[in-house]
C-alpha cells in the first residue's frame, strides 16, 4: 500500500489536519486515487471510528463522495457513526447530507435499519427526521426497519418508528404508510406474522392498535396471521388470540378468493372497458400546461354562463325576464350547452385520489341544479322547463357518475380487491388500469 494512504489512515485517526494537508502538498492527487478504489477505508471512514469530528467535517468539504463509499466490510461512514453508538457524529453526517440515510452497505442494511437492530431509538428518530423516505426501505431479506423492530423485541423503537409513520404529513404519507405497515419480506410475511411466529405478544397488540394494518394478508405459505397463532398450540396466548379475532382477522380459509391478474388478462375486454381505457389514454397524452389552459378557460365559461343566466341581456322586471319567451328559450338552450360542456370538461381534466373525488363529486350535479332552479326562477310565465329541468338533471347525473366511476374504480373493488400477482401484492401498482379489462 502506498505509504501516503498509511500516512493519511494515521492523520485521520488522529485528527490531524496539518498532516492531511502535507499529505496533499506532496500529492494533490491522493484523494482521488483513493477514490477510485471500490471498496475501501477512506479517512472519512477512519475519522468517524476515531471520533474526530473535525477531521470529518473537512474530509466532507475535501471530499463528500467517500461519505457513500463501503468499506471492505460493507458500511458507510454513517454505518460506522451508528455501530460505535456516536450520535453527535451521526447528526453532524446528517446535516451535511441527509440522504446518507439511504446508503446501503452490507446485507443491504441502510443506517436505520442498524440504528434499529442496535435498539438506538434516539438515532432512529434523528433518521427518520432527516430522511423519512428511509422507512420505506428494504434489506436483502425484504424486511423494513419495522420488521426488525419486532424481530429484535425493543418495544421503544417499534413505537417510534410507528409513531412517525402515523404523524407525517407529506402528500404521500398516507399512501406511505399503508404501504409500509403491510409490506412483506421475502417469505410473504408482514410484521404481523412476525410477531406472531416470534411469540412477540406486546408488539403484536401494538400493531393491532394501528388501523391501516391489514389483519388478512397471506404469506408465501397461505397463512394469515391468525393462522400463525393458531398453529402455535399451547403456546398461545388467549387473551391475544382473543385480540386478533376482534381486529377482523380471519384464516385463510374463510377469507374470499381472490382474482389473479393471470386470470384477467386471459379474458377479452369488454367495449365499456375498451372505451374508458381509450379515454384514459388520450388524457395522459394530454400535457400539464395544456391541462393548466384549459381549466383556466372552462373556469371562465362556467362564471360567464352562469352570470348570465343569474343577469340575462335585458335586466328583469318583478324577478322575470323582460325578453320574450322563444328569444330567452334559445339564449337558454346555448347557455346550458356552454355551461355543461365547461363543467363536463373540468371533470374530465380534474385528477384526484379517491378521497378527494369523494367530496368533488356531489359539487358539480348540486350546482347544475343551483343553476336550472335560477333560471326556473327568472324565466317568463308562459316558458316551460317541467320537461328540460328532469332531462339534463339526468345527464349530468350520468356523466358525472361515469367519470367517478372510471376515476375511483381503482379504489372501490368489492371487498376481495383487484385482480393480483405477485408484484401487486409487493406494493406495484402501475399495473392498475390493465385490472379494468375483466369481463363482466
Amino acid at each position: 500500500m502506498d505509504q501516503r494512504v498509511v500516512r493519511l489512515g494515521e492523520a485521520a485517526h488522529s485528527g490531524n489536519m496539518d498532516n492531511l494537508y502535507a499529505l496533499l502538498r506532496e500529492d494533490p492527487y491522493l484523494l482521488e486515487n483513493i477514490e477510485a478504489v471500490p471498496f475501501i477505508d477512506t479517512p472519512l471512514h477512519e475519522a468517524v471510528i476515531s471520533g474526530k469530528t473535525r477531521f470529518v467535517m473537512e474530509m466532507m468539504n475535501l471530499k463528500p463522495s467517500f461519505a457513500r463509499k463501503l468499506n471492505l466490510d460493507g458500511f458507510s461512514p454513517l454505518h460506522l457513526a451508528i455501530g460505535t453508538s456516536q450520535p453527535r457524529m451521526v447528526v453532524e453526517l446528517l446535516k451535511v447530507d441527509p440522504s446518507l440515510a439511504l446508503v446501503k452497505g452490507r446485507e443491504g442494511m441502510t443506517p436505520l435499519h442498524l440504528a434499529v437492530r442496535n435498539g438506538a431509538s434516539d438515532l432512529v428518530v434523528e433518521l427518520i427526521m432527516a430522511c423519512p423516505e428511509c422507512n420505506q426501505d428494504v434489506n436483502v431479506d425484504g424486511q423494513t426497519a419495522l420488521h426488525i423492530a419486532v424481530t429484535i423485541g425493543k418495544i421503544e423503537v417499534l413505537e417510534v418508528l410507528i409513531g412517525w409513520l402515523c404523524r407525517w404529513e407529506h402528500k404521500t404519507a398516507a399512501s406511505t404508510e399503508t404501504e409500509v405497515l403491510n409490506k412483506r419480506d421475502h417469505q410473504g410475511n408482514t410484521t404481523l406474522h412476525v410477531a406472531a411466529y416470534q411469540n412477540k405478544d406486546q408488539e403484536l397488540r401494538m400493531l393491532l392498535s394501528v388501523k391501516k394494518i391489514d389483519r388478512n394478508i397471506k404469506n408465501h405459505n397461505g397463512l394469515t396471521v391468525l393462522d400463525v397463532l393458531q398453529s402455535r398450540g399451547h403456546q398461545m396466548d388467549a387473551d391475544t388470540e382473543r385480540l386478533v379475532l376482534q381486529s377482523g382477522a380471519k384464516q385463510a380459509n374463510s377469507l374470499p378468493k381472490v382474482t389473479t391478474l393471470l386470470e384477467v388478462l386471459r379474458l377479452p375486454p369488454t367495449r365499456f372497458w375498451n372505451n374508458i381505457i381509450a379515454i384514459e389514454r388520450y388524457r395522459s397524452r394530454i400535457t400539464d400546461e395544456t391541462r393548466n389552459a384549459l381549466l383556466v378557460l372552462s373556469t371562465l365559461v362556467i362564471t360567464t354562463t352562469y352570470q348570465l343566466v343569474l343577469q340575462p341581456p335585458g335586466g328583469t322586471n318583478d324577478g322575470k325576464v323582460v325578453m320574450n319567451t322563444s328569444t330567452y328559450s334559445s339564449l337558454w338552450m346555448f347557455n346550458t350547452a356552454g355551461f355543461l360542456a365547461a363543467v363536463f370538461l373540468v371533470m374530465f381534466m380534474v385528477q384526484v385520489d379517491a378521497i378527494r373525488l369523494l367530496f368533488i363529486f356531489p359539487v358539480f350535479p348540486c350546482m347544475y341544479a343551483a343553476y336550472m332552479m335560477s333560471s326556473h326562477a327568472i324565466s317568463p310565465s308562459d316558458a316551460s322547463f317541467e320537461g328540460t329541468l328532469p332531462a339534463f338533471c339526468g345527464i349530468v347525473i350520468l356523466v358525472s357518475a361515469v367519470i367517478f366511476l372510471n376515476e375511483g374504480m381503482q379504489y372501490l373493488w368489492p371487498r376481495t380487491g383487484p385482480p393480483t400477482c405477485e408484484l401487486t401484492l409487493d406494493g406495484f401498482t402501475k399495473l392498475h388500469r390493465v385490472t379494468k379489462v375483466v369481463q363482466k
